[in-house]
């Protein structure tokens, strides 16, 4: 059976399977295979934007999925929240100190007070509908002073790569219009000029560079909850 990824990658029956499961669903299916997909937040990414933080008390990793970005965080506690039990089974193997989690991003469980969280990969299973929510979960989980630091992109004018995420974009509004439960993932979310104006609005103050190449497109951001 071809596997589009490699011979570690799923297969286009279990992609096809995933696509027409339920979002959480869908990457229990996946989580064996995810870490051979291009899914999965290159190393680099991870490296420049995590590497250079200094330790600290608490740090979570939200929507964690096999712990890749969980890897690189240094704390005393380190929490990793996913809805996926076959995501945090992955996690568990791979960071085994870390505290996993089962939860929704959008309403966690009471965790307590973090001094930084991360997010890489999932913008696009939260709605933009959500994404006020999304900050509101942030401004939950930081104490005052705590930083949020993810990689997002700017928008620059058109280009192929953005052409392409639209219509994947509609075809999976087809998908959940005529399929459930819905598989919700999208591309082209929580872009900078957005996230810039939910933060913020939220309290937060915010710095940005972009990342190296041939990531240069991507921007690194570090949000710093003010009040």
């Amino acid at each position: 059976m071809w596997r589009p990824f490699g011979p570690r990658g799923p297969s286009w029956w279990e992609l096809s399977l995933q696509a027409l499961s339920s979002t959480t669903a869908g990457y229990d299916r996946l989580a064996p295979r995810f870490d051979a997909t291009p899914f999965r937040t290159p190393e680099p990414i991870l490296a420049a934007t995590l590497d250079g933080l200094e330790p600290v008390g608490a740090a979570i990793d939200l929507c964690c999925g096999t712990g890749a970005a969980l890897a690189h965080l240094r704390a005393r506690r380190v929490v990793g929240l996913d809805a996926s039990a076959g995501m945090l089974e992955r996690a568990r193997a791979r960071v085994p100190g870390a505290e996993l989690v089962q939860g929704d991003v959008l309403d966690p469980p009471e965790l307590g007070a973090f001094d930084l969280a991360t997010c890489f990969g999932a913008f696009g299973h939260v709605l933009e509908a959500d994404e006020p929510r999304f900050v509101r979960t942030l401004v939950r989980l930081l104490r005052p002073g705590g930083r949020f630091v993810f990689v997002t992109s700017d928008p620059r004018g058109p280009t192929l790569g953005r052409a392409l995420a639209r219509t994947f974009n509609g075809v999976m509004r087809v998908r959940n219009a005529l399929l459930r439960p819905p598989f919700i993932m999208y591309y082209l979310t929580f872009e900078l000029p957005r996230a810039r104006r939910l933060l913020t609005e939220a309290g937060f103050g915010i710095a940005t560079q972009p990342l190296p190449a041939p990531y240069e497109r991507l921007v690194h951001v570090v949000a710093t909850r003010e009040r």
